[in-house]
């Protein structure tokens, strides 16, 4: 993925207020922030209301782990602004179409091609619409298609009823079964509805109509597991709970979740599956970044931190705990009481 270098688009960010880690009274409420260049904020389009765009470039945000798409929308002339930014999922490709799906999505046929030199067969796609469901398994030898092609099928066995256009000669084909899977390409939003049970998908919103909260740094994904209906009532003792139906997520904590099934969600991995293993290389790199040093809590005064003083070099002297004297290394400090009801499995991470 390559950045482009024109600047980000003005209408789409704005100035953000360096607080250095404090809050409004001044007091340090996190630690081991401040300085930095200063950054740019850009709004990001979570909704993806807009059915059709064009991926026109990629860029980079200083605000989160993942870089951005910019897209261009030239079929809504409703919409003041033709820009707008999303998640840059693995695999998206400069000048792709990306979609929004909310009421249908077309099928896919599977192509198989012959090679008479080996007996190896290569997978390829071509998209076409089935108007019988007595096509759905059919054989047609040596026919002749081409790249770009619109066809339809009716009948099996009849090459009379496979119209196509002639665009590049792409070889001897055997149509050799519908699969009936779903067109969806990295960067494609549609509702959970949608995605069958193994997708892997990003951006994923937990309220219908509102901002993405899961899966939204580089690298994650949430995996869909399967598809629950709710239609009693009793089901939930949450009344809000009680609609259409859900659909129970894999989160990249470990935890499964169910979540509307008409939520919206983007369909891929999020790009740069690397930053988290980056090297910064030097220290400057870190300031750059708006991060201040930290000091071990064993190098540091009694009167400052817990596992402070003590002759020559100690490991603390007790299990590890902030400043604070909190409990760290892994220990759980979610109330037990409270409960979600849409969490199926806890956490593992």
């Amino acid at each position: 993925m390559k950045f482009s270098t024109y600047r980000s688009v003005i209408s789409l960010r704005k100035g953000q207020i360096q607080k250095g880690g404090r809050n409004d009274q001044g007091k340090i409420t996190v630690r081991h922030r401040g300085g930095g260049h200063k950054q740019a904020f850009r709004f990001i389009n979570w909704h993806r209301d807009q059915k059709k765009a064009l991926i026109v470039g990629f860029e980079y945000d200083p605000n989160r782990s993942a870089p951005l798409i910019k897209l261009y929308h030239n079929t809504d002339t409703s919409i003041q602004n033709k820009y707008s930014y999303i998640l840059a999922p693995s695999g998206a490709k400069i000048f792709q179409e990306v979609y929004t799906y909310e009421k249908n999505i077309p099928k896919r046929i599977i192509i198989l091609e012959s090679i008479l030199t080996s007996q190896s067969v290569i997978k390829k796609e071509v998209y076409g619409e089935i108007t019988q469901d007595s096509a759905l398994f059919f054989c047609i030898p040596e026919m002749h298609f081409y790249i770009g092609m619109q066809f339809k099928i009716t009948p099996p066995g009849n090459s009379d009823d496979i119209s196509f256009y002639k665009d590049s000669y792409l070889g001897d084909l055997y149509v050799w079964k519908n699969e009936s899977f779903k067109v969806l390409q990295p960067g494609d939003a549609a509702t959970l509805s949608f995605f069958e049970p193994g997708d892997f998908i990003h951006a994923v919103q937990s309220v219908p109509e509102q901002n993405s909260i899961f899966s939204r740094s580089a690298g994650s994904f949430c995996q869909v597991i399967n598809k629950v209906q709710v239609k009693n009532k009793e089901d939930y003792s949450n009344s809000e709970v009680n609609k259409k139906g859900y659909v129970t997520l894999r989160l990249p904590s470990g935890s499964q979740r169910q979540v509307d099934s008409n939520a919206k969600a983007t369909f891929g991995i999020v790009s740069t599956t690397f930053f988290h293993s980056k090297n910064l290389r030097k220290a400057g790199r870190s300031r750059w970044l708006g991060f201040r040093p930290s000091v071990r809590g064993v190098a540091i005064n009694p009167v400052d931190h817990p596992h402070g003083g003590g002759q020559g070099k100690t490991s603390g002297g007790r299990p590890s705990v902030t400043f604070k004297s909190w409990p760290t290394k892994g220990q759980p400090t979610r109330n037990k009481k409270r409960k979600n009801i849409l969490i199926v499995t806890p956490r593992t991470k």
